[in-house]
């Protein structure tokens, strides 16, 4: 960043967007890699070079990175699991201390959890389920696997249409 004469602010961004806090699922593959030696595994060596956040915008920075990242990878299916996701992440970050320099607040915290959720929700089209929607749509919503692995969608029903045409 400063090679590139990076502004400071976005400097800032770079250098605090991770806070300092430990890369767990790289750690805890190191421990169980070490097996009977796992206490020698140094934890220091998991841990982000950053600093914490020392504004708003970099603490909604630092939970946006990691919430995104977390998403990517579990892709939540439902809107309690979108929920879980996020409010645990939050919380994990303030026990860790990670956003005590950030100046968010409580108040703030709580829109910013929700405004997750609901962008989460978009992103992985979570849809309220609906008593009788699962017979109602029948098999159309199943994938089906065919002999060479892939996975294929069966082919939307749309209104006066007959199968020919959608074929």
């Amino acid at each position: 960043a400063k090679r590139y004469s990076l502004p400071n602010r976005i400097q800032d961004f770079i250098f605090e967007h991770h806070g300092d806090r430990v890369v767990r699922v790289f750690y805890e593959k190191a421990r169980a890699a070490a097996g009977d030696d796992a206490d020698s595994v140094d934890i220091e060596r998991f841990r982000h070079k950053g600093r914490r956040p020392r504004t708003r915008e970099t603490g909604i920075v630092l939970l946006a990175d990691t919430i995104d990242a977390a998403a990517s990878a579990i892709r939540p299916s439902t809107v309690e699991e979108i929920e879980k996701l996020v409010n645990s992440l939050v919380d994990d970050h303030l026990k860790a201390g990670q956003l005590d320099n950030s100046e968010l607040t409580m108040g703030d915290l709580k829109m910013i959890r929700e405004s997750f959720i609901e962008t989460l929700k978009g992103r992985f089209h979570v849809r309220v389920r609906y008593p009788g929607n699962d017979e109602m749509m029948g098999q159309r919503e199943q994938p089906s696997t065919t002999g060479n692995g892939r996975v294929s969608f069966p082919v939307p029903i749309r209104e006066n249409s007959t199968q020919a045409e959608e074929t």
